[in-house]
């Protein structure tokens, strides 16, 4: 991270301090206010500018009950955040030649098959579909599982049985026809990805995604090791301790950790966007993330695209945790806030806009 100038200083202590002239509904209350009026333990920052972090900030707890604070190493459950990651994982292995992303995903599955039906006769279901929730597929998305439970396979939560808590995933709409998000079919995705790995897939995404963005804190173990544990910040519900939840759905809601490692990834994708040497995505992959298909909706291959075409965004809601991670796709600046409370999303939308406030960021309209 590189140090901060005076001018960092001068814009870190306006988004702390809010305005009292706004007429934002949370936009006269500093940060510790906000976070008291929204009953959420703590939230956490970092911001990206000309491709690089600038600054990081941690306000309030990170475990209420023992009254820690939460650290910049402290790491928070990213809900469909997870979503991006993982498809980036996918990009790489079709740069890799394991498979093409219109290549029907029934050939590259072993394991499990997604039903055929009337719906997929004259259009069979791809990566590419799956990765921008075009492929028909059910399952909005994942409650989770409490973690003294039993938690059930991948195949058993794509299938609906077992100890699923989720119906099955099929295909109801003809492939490639309408935009409907699935975290089912990136469930789908994720099972492929292991099945022509034949690894596990949080191995698969530490050694092609995690740890070439050096993504140090970042884990898609589920359930979250013991040893992880003192860095994770405890879920809150109305301002109350509430259990993790565990997520087998890994690359739809599974992945811990901290907004400096989501910066560090997004900063992977927006300088494979700039066609930059040894980026970890040819451009034109990188530009199939950020790119809404022509089927219609905002997303791409992974990222939805916000601004009128100039900022490429995701949003993660778990159990507990609610996070928000924003870029400009040319101009090298973007946020990632993390929080650990269920109204968390009145945090991050807030201090979106004082970020975007305090640096100038470009404007969709006028």
């Amino acid at each position: 991270m590189c140090a901060q100038s005076r001018d960092h200083e001068k814009a870190i202590r306006t988004i702390e301090a809010g305005d009292k002239k706004s007429d934002r509904e949370d936009g006269g209350f500093s940060i510790d206010e906000l976070l008291k009026r929204r009953r959420v333990p703590g939230v956490s920052i970092a911001v990206i500018e000309n491709f690089e972090i600038v600054w990081t900030r941690e306000y309030g707890l990170a475990i209420t009950k023992d009254n820690i604070n939460i650290t910049p190493t402290t790491t928070f459950q990213a809900g469909s955040i997870s979503k991006p990651v993982s498809a980036m994982a996918a990009l790489i292995a079709v740069q890799q030649g394991k498979f093409d992303l219109d290549d029907p995903v029934n050939g590259i599955l072993k394991s499990w098959q997604l039903p055929e039906n009337k719906h997929t006769a004259k259009r069979a279901v791809t990566p590419r579909m799956l990765l921008s929730h075009t492929g028909g597929t059910t399952v909005h998305g994942f409650g989770g599982y409490k973690p003294q439970g039993k938690i059930p396979s991948l195949p058993e939560i794509l299938s609906g049985t077992g100890s699923a808590n989720s119906s099955a995933v099929k295909v109801n709409i003809e492939p490639f026809t309408k935009w409907r998000y699935s975290g089912g079919g990136t469930s789908v995705m994720q099972l492929a990805m292991e099945d022509i790995h034949r690894e596990e897939f949080e191995v698969i995404l530490a050694r092609t995604v995690l740890e070439p963005c050096a993504m140090t804190n970042s884990t898609f173990v589920q359930p979250l090791q013991i040893s992880d544990a003192p860095n994770a910040a405890h879920a809150h519900g109305g301002g109350s301790r509430v259990p993790w939840h565990v997520y087998p759905e890994q690359a739809a809601a599974g992945l811990w950790t901290t907004p400096t490692d989501l910066a560090k990834f997004t900063i992977a994708v927006q300088k494979s966007l700039r066609g930059d040497k040894d980026s970890i995505l040819p451009q034109d992959m990188a530009l199939a993330m950020v790119t809404p298909t022509k089927v219609g909706g905002d997303y791409g291959l992974g990222f939805s695209e916000n601004g009128k075409g100039l900022y490429f965004m995701h949003g993660g809601v778990d159990w507990g945790f609610v996070s928000l991670l924003l870029a400009h796709k040319t101009k090298g600046y973007g946020v990632a806030i993390m929080t650990n409370g269920k109204s968390g999303g009145h945090i991050t939308s807030e201090l979106l806009m004082r970020v975007a406030d305090a640096y100038n960021w470009e404007r969709s309209t006028p």
